[in-house]
């Protein structure tokens, strides 16, 4: 067999589909719109080109066993076009496709590394030797819809023995329960079973259970049957798929065996890849497309992974003396938007400017454009204490809560104030104010504010509120409401906790309310609290407990509470025992959780585009329960699908946080679909890239191109279109569609295409983001 540019020459037998004679005859009569009832010549998929590609490397070894490796163009619905792979057709039975492969240096990033034209195109050798992988997206959509362990085969490494690469390793991974691939190696990913050669496969923990370590240690020595794909110290915290202590490389630019200098242990072999999906025609799942096409499809709205460079923030962590939580050294704490403006809240002294340093003394409060980040100065409320919360009211004002005992000097604004969102001035119509700390804090504060209806919920450290223009107090045990029109409290509405309450969220069930925090027990009076740890739904009538649902769940006996919220009939609640659980609404049964690395307390819940966000304090990896189901990483925020509870580990975030380590602490999608997260962040995606203690990260381009208007035969065998439009002023590309599937694509200056033979056609726009036009209607040739 000959090979040109990587690419297969194989010429597999092909297989002639009939047409019907009357099909035919309409087809190359030139008419357009026709019944759907139409066959394809020359529909055989043997991957050699665009317009055949195959469904896998497996599918084409299956129906041509003589083809050789080499390149092969493969699709699938959700790799959604045609592309190039590298297929294996030798190695226990064929069909194999390489979707990484290097030496040391790999980062086991979700997003893959290098490219995948260096995947294909150079799959072993010394130029090989610097990593490429494809990213996680492309390799699952290899699976055709399929989860990862629908096929058994598993994760197969090649890894070369020697440092002249004469003699190499086989080795499969059989994964626990992973429903999708990642690259995350280096976080431990959960085995079932580890199979070196052909020796009997090693079950890796009791009864084939998993166990997770940050490498695969398979005991049966320290040498050829080691796995380390975590930073090895001993060679300069460089990653790949190490050997034990016992194997030695060298440093040479070709030796396939590696070391930093010669001798030292854990040589890092170059190492390939491989996956076999078992994808066949059969099993692939093409959908049909009707005469009249399919509708436009956009990207979903995840943030993007580099926040927007700001140059205003706030700067200088404060804490006051009377700080009831005086480890928390995050200097933003709450968010909210009023308009135009975003209004940020926190423990800081001062905002600052990067460029100039100019800095205005603006303790506690301050605002910004929400679309620029330059600083409102003409928003300057004066408060003696920390802002824990934010909320914007329907009726378009601020309502500040924290451990302050007054803004502005004005009487009655204790914890609690309702501000001019222009002014900053204190509302002469509404005012609540907290008394009689609890808990062991020096003063009383509200932690958290949620408006359900016509009320704010309050909940924090206080025993008493007293608002509105009768100053009608109500004895509480640090939960109450007040009224969103004049700050009265709430007489027949009183919840009492045995320990701090941390967070609130309003239901989609008007009568209900949820409540998160320290509290051990909970009731509408001290004397009948009930057992309701951590986690406690709450009915909006008289604050009892909601009888009947189910209980909250932890993975450790330590119950500490620190967010919850409902998104989409589900209940997720987060905690300082670095747990994010999921319920179902109506009986909060509960359904699965996630853990974070050590240190990785959920600290806020939000819901930003239908994606649930979370802040922690944490950096390194998530698991999500039961059986590790799948290993992420995570940095400081991640995002999960509300439903599967599944990350969503393309929202990365590229910044770092400061020594503290506080990570993020306050959640908010803006009007323009941005999700603006505050934390200690100093600094973006790169080391000049400043930000002061909040950032912003946007979606992309989700708008689809205006389709072609115009889709017609000019002759028998040749179709033309008319030019599609893009909201980004950059003319967008073009797919053509047979059938049921994409077989070319077209740069933005081509208007014409010579179709391949009989067959359904369909052209269609495609922007620079990815977002696809709604097709033309049919052509058939």
């Amino acid at each position: 067999m000959a090979t040109t540019a990587g690419v297969s020459t194989a010429t597999p037998m092909r297989v002639w589909i009939a047409t019907g004679i009357v099909a035919a005859l309409v087809a190359f009569a030139g008419i357009d719109a026709q019944p759907q009832a139409s066959a394809t010549a020359w529909t055989v998929h043997d991957g050699r080109h665009a317009d055949t590609a195959a469904p896998s490397c497996f599918a084409i070894h299956q129906s041509f066993p003589s083809s050789h490796s080499g390149s092969y163009w493969l699709l699938t619905p959700q790799l959604k076009v045609p592309q190039p792979f590298y297929c294996d057709m030798t190695t226990a039975g064929g069909g194999w496709v390489l979707i990484g492969r290097g030496r040391s240096g790999w980062t086991f990033d979700w997003g893959g590394q290098g490219s995948a034209n260096a995947v294909r195109s150079i799959p072993t050798g010394v130029a090989a030797f610097a990593p490429a992988a494809l990213p996680s997206a492309t390799v699952n959509a290899l699976y055709g819809g399929h989860t990862f362990e629908y096929f058994t085969d598993g994760i197969r490494l090649r890894r070369a023995r020697d440092a002249s690469g004469a003699t190499w390793q086989e080795v499969r991974l059989h994964t626990a329960a992973m429903r999708s691939f990642t690259w995350e190696m280096d976080s431990g990913q959960a085995l079932k079973t580890v199979q070196f050669d052909t020796a009997a496969a090693v079950h890796v923990g009791p009864s084939g259970s998993w166990r997770l370590q940050s490498t695969f240690d398979v005991t049966l020595d320290d040498a050829y049957h080691r796995i380390h794909t975590a930073a090895i110290a001993a060679q300069n915290s460089r990653m790949g798929f190490a050997y034990g202590r016992g194997i030695a490389g060298n440093s040479k630019s070709n030796s396939y065996l590696w070391s930093v200098h010669s001798g030292a242990p854990f040589a890092i072999p170059f190492t390939q890849v491989w996956l076999r999906p078992r994808l066949s025609d059969a099993n692939v799942g093409f959908a049909p497309i009707p005469n009249g096409g399919t509708p436009a499809s956009t990207l979903p709205m995840i943030p993007g992974s580099t926040p927007q460079l700001m140059s205003w923030g706030v700067t200088k962590v404060q804490i006051p003396a009377t700080d009831p939580d005086p480890l928390g050294a995050s200097p933003v704490q709450g968010l909210a938007q009023i308009g135009s403006t975003m209004y940020v809240g926190g423990k800081f002294r001062y905002v600052a400017h990067h460029t100039t340093g100019g800095l205005g003394d603006q303790p506690w409060l301050a605002a910004f454009d929400v679309n620029t980040g330059v600083w409102r100065s003409t928003f300057r409320p004066q408060l003696d204490g920390a802002v824990f919360d934010l909320v914007a009211t329907p009726g378009g004002q601020l309502l500040v809560a924290g451990n302050f005992t007054n803004v502005n000097n004005a009487p009655n604004t204790a914890g609690l104030a309702l501000l001019d969102p222009i002014t900053g001035a204190v509302s002469s119509v509404w005012s609540s104010t907290l008394t009689i700390p609890r808990f062991g804090s020096p003063r009383p504060y509200a932690r958290s504010v949620a408006i359900e209806g016509n009320w704010a919920y309050v909940a924090g450290s206080f025993n008493r509120i007293t608002g509105g223009p009768g100053a009608t107090a109500v004895a509480v045990g640090g939960v109450g409401r007040v009224s969103l029109t004049d700050g009265t409290p709430d007489v027949a509405w009183r919840v009492y906790a045995d320990r701090t309450p941390m967070d609130l969220a309003p239901s989609a069930d008007p009568s209900r309310v949820y409540l998160a925090g320290f509290f051990a027990k909970i009731g509408t009076t001290n004397a009948n609290m009930a057992a309701m740890p951590g986690l406690a739904v709450l009915n909006t009538t008289d604050g009892a407990v909601v009888p009947g649902l189910g209980a909250a769940h932890f993975n450790t006996p330590d119950v500490e509470q620190l967010a919850v919220t409902e998104i989409g009939g589900h209940v997720f609640h987060g905690g300082n025992q670095r747990w994010l659980a999921q319920y179902t609404e109506p009986d909060l049964g509960y359904l699965r959780g996630e853990t974070m690395a050590n240190h990785g307390d959920i600290q806020v819940l939000a819901q930003v585009n239908g994606f649930l966000i979370g802040g922690c304090h944490c950096l390194g990896w998530s698991r999500l329960d039961p059986n590790m189901a799948r290993v992420d990483r995570i940095n400081w925020v991640g995002a999960w699908d509300p439903i599967t509870l599944d990350r969503l580990p393309s929202f990365d975030p590229k910044w770092r946080m400061a020594g503290t380590g506080e990570g993020g602490w306050e959640l908010l999608g803006d009007s323009s679909g941005c999700l603006w997260v505050g934390g200690d962040v100093i600094q973006g995606a790169r080391t000049t890239d400043w930000l002061g203690g909040f950032a912003r990260f946007c979606p992309g381009d989700t708008t689809a191109p205006i389709r072609p208007s115009i889709f017609k035969a000019i002759s028998h065998y040749t179709v033309t279109w008319s030019s599609g439009s893009d909201n980004s002023h950059i003319a967008p590309s073009y797919e053509i569609l047979r059938n049921d599937r994409v077989i070319a694509m077209l740069g933005s200056n081509v208007r014409s295409y010579t179709v391949p033979g009989h067959g359904r056609y369909f052209v269609r726009a495609v922007d620079t983001a990815g977002n696809r036009s709604a097709t033309t209607r049919v052509v058939i040739r």
